[in-house]
């Protein structure tokens, strides 16, 4: 806390998520410690001197676990574009916890374990405790004794063969990654917001009041929803055409219906379907885009608008066969009617009036113009705005007997010196890098947008064979999960060598990291086993729950090695300072994950308002934990034993 003030952090969902997260790594230090002095109390030392030793014995352990854990986070709140600014108060926040931890695992806990632990009296301690707490402990501990025996069993039947354990393991591997196309993409979890948007258009040329009855149908169909709290009705708002419009719609919270926000909308475009003169579309609110909220944007870009324009309805056209694509829309609204005045100049001329004063009275006439005065009734001010009279501008004929004045005085017809013709054309034209752009939009349903966004690139788009001079783009949420898939890549990245680095100082081997490293694989078999399970997607969240599982899978893996390092330093031998290693760290191993677990199933489940969310993130936690700590405790024994007894044949060879 005392660093988020500092650094001016607040309580929001980030930060609140970094220290539910750093409740089960805070104590993992702690446990580790305290487990250790018991264990040199059980030898016959005073709990002093077993503090000191245990300690002492653990000092690089803990040092390197916490260095890899930092290694890790550090990198992911410093992330660039929009997911560094997400993600800085969370990687930052479990970063400052997991510091300070480390300096309490080195001085609070072993000087309060020095005082205030006794040597055990287990008879009387059962005596004292409540009945059902001795009888659940006394159950823990015969399984934790039995997963032990079976642990030690099997430990000394796959050391015999650890190249044909490890070829099991990567054997694993290989299958889990083939699984890796059945995990869908998106840039975000879809969650329950709580509020979307139904947007609709009508034919070109529809009045504002017939724009509104044709809507009536939508309006009568929301409002009869229980779930829904506030409606607002849109039309013709932010320069759109009035026979546009769109519902902005939020519910109750999720805690007082029965229904989710997702099966609303599915019920709701069932409905709009149906509902004749206008096209409708329900989207989501969450996420970003250009304009819009749908996940899936194609950016079709080239010079000619009106090939454009073809592009994109042959697009929307294909994508509409998808299965699982729906809400298809481009960007491009039809043409609508208008009215084009061409000057003639020599005309004009001849009678005093040039373009800018002829197109500076139309202005005023027909749109409008401030003087930049004001009046003032009360507290509130007005802008004096001229403007001809309503019945004066209603049709083609007032245009063309618009009357303007020349430098004489004289008023001039507007029809006499222009042609004013009935037209139609686009009310706005996009551009991107200095180059036309009609946007695509689809949005997903029961296939995530990552699968659909392939079946365009891959598919779709090569079907269409576009000119020379026309490309695409994908933009909107597309291009952000993109950008932000390559900073997570390039954490990734980062995190790997600068934990290769700290490993390497630590054990002062080149070589010993790559084994404490071998265990970062096999963490992502559980992510993706996870994923498939829970039905979640390879998103934002998942993929930064994935860069988090590089320090926490190591941290086994550390406990095993450093303690086997230290069994030979004493002159035990190789397989059975493996041995060793595995069974006496076993306890701890199985402790601090199990906490980090439990502290991880509330995610993980899903449980709490906008849980969705970060419930990804929890589900590759948990399932990468588990399946990284059970073949980490099969595997690095074995990768150890081999690279050992490469290193000695390898001595060997330069001492003959």
């Amino acid at each position: 806390f005392f660093m988020m003030k500092v650094l001016d952090f607040t309580f929001n969902n980030m930060s609140l998520m970094a220290l539910s997260l750093a409740v089960g790594i805070l104590i993992d230090d702690a446990i580790v410690v305290i487990e250790n002095i018991f264990r040199h109390m059980e030898m016959g030392k005073s709990p002093l001197v077993a503090a000191q030793h245990a300690t002492e014995e653990l000092s690089l352990a803990i040092l390197a676990t916490s260095l890899s854990l930092m290694a890790v986070f550090v990198p992911v709140g410093n992330m660039g574009e929009v997911i560094g600014q997400y993600f800085k108060q969370f990687g930052l926040s479990v970063a400052f916890a997991i510091a300070f931890s480390t300096l309490t695992a080195y001085s609070l806990t072993p000087m309060v374990s020095a005082y205030w632990l006794k040597p055990a009296d287990e008879e009387q301690a059962k005596k004292e405790r409540n009945k059902y707490l001795q009888k659940f402990l006394d159950k823990f501990e015969a399984g934790f004794q039995f997963i032990r025996k079976l642990y030690d069993e099997t430990m000394v039947v796959v050391i015999r063969n650890p190249k044909k354990v490890l070829l099991g393991a990567f054997l694993s591997l290989f299958i889990n990654f083939a699984l890796l196309p059945f995990v869908g993409m998106e840039f975000q979890p879809t969650y329950d917001s709580g509020e979307f948007t139904v947007s609709f258009k009508a034919p070109i040329g529809t009045g504002l009041d017939k724009t509104v009855e044709l809507a009536k149908p939508i309006q009568d169909e929301i409002m009869s929803y229980p779930e829904v709290k506030v409606v607002a009705l849109n039309i013709g708002a932010a320069r759109n055409p009035v026979n546009q419009g769109s519902f902005e719609i939020r519910l109750h919270p999720s805690s007082e219906r029965d229904r989710t926000m997702m099966e609303i909308m599915d019920e709701l475009r069932v409905f709009v379907r149906g509902v004749e003169g206008v096209n409708a579309n329900v989207v989501s609110n969450q996420g970003g885009g250009r304009g819009d909220r749908r996940p899936v944007q194609v950016g079709l870009r080239g010079n000619d608008i009106k090939q454009l324009k073809a592009y994109a309805l042959e697009l929307a056209d294909k994508v509409r066969q998808v299965p699982g694509a729906t809400d298809v829309d481009i960007s491009d609204s039809d043409d609508q009617p208008e009215i084009v005045i061409k000057l003639d100049q020599a005309r004009a001329s001849s009678l005093g009036l040039d373009s800018t004063s002829v197109g500076e009275v139309v202005e005023m006439a027909f749109m409008g113009k401030s003087t930049g005065n004001s009046y003032t009734i009360g507290d509130n001010d007005y802008d004096i705005i001229l403007q001809m009279p309503h019945e004066w501008r209603t049709n083609i004929n007032d245009v063309r007997n618009l009357r303007i004045s020349n430098d004489d005085g004289q008023f001039i017809r507007l029809g006499d010196v222009a042609d004013v013709e009935l037209s139609s054309g686009p009310t706005r034209i996009e551009r991107e890098d200095k180059r036309r752009q009609i946007v695509v939009y689809a949005n997903t349903v029961g296939i995530s947008p990552g699968d659909l966004i392939k079946v365009i690139e891959e598919q779709l788009l090569p079907e269409m064979n576009m000119e020379a001079g026309y490309s695409y783009k994908m933009v909107g949420q597309a291009d952000m999960m993109a950008r932000t898939f390559r900073e997570i890549r390039n954490a990734i990245i980062l995190a790997i060598v600068v934990v290769y680095m700290v490993l390497a100082a630590q054990f002062e081997s080149f070589v010993q990291p790559l084994v404490i490293m071998t265990s970062l694989p096999f963490a992502i078999i559980g992510a993706i086993l996870g994923l498939l399970v829970a039905g979640q997607t390879a998103n934002m969240m998942s993929m930064i729950g994935l860069t988090m599982l590089l320090g926490l899978v190591t941290k086994n893996a550390i406990l095993l090695v450093d303690y086997a390092n230290q069994a030979r330093e004493e002159g035990v031998p190789l397989r059975q300072a493996v041995l060793d290693a595995c069974s006496l760290r076993l306890r701890p191993i199985f402790m601090t994950t199990l906490s980090t677990i439990l502290a991880m199933l509330p995610i993980a489940f899903g449980i709490g308002e906008g849980a969705e969310l970060r419930q990804s993130m929890g589900v590759v936690l948990v399932g990468g934990l588990f399946t990284s700590t059970i073949l980490t405790l099969l595997v690095i024994p074995n990768i150890y034993i081999l690279f050992e007894e490469w290193k000695e044949k390898h001595n060997a060879g330069k001492t003959a």
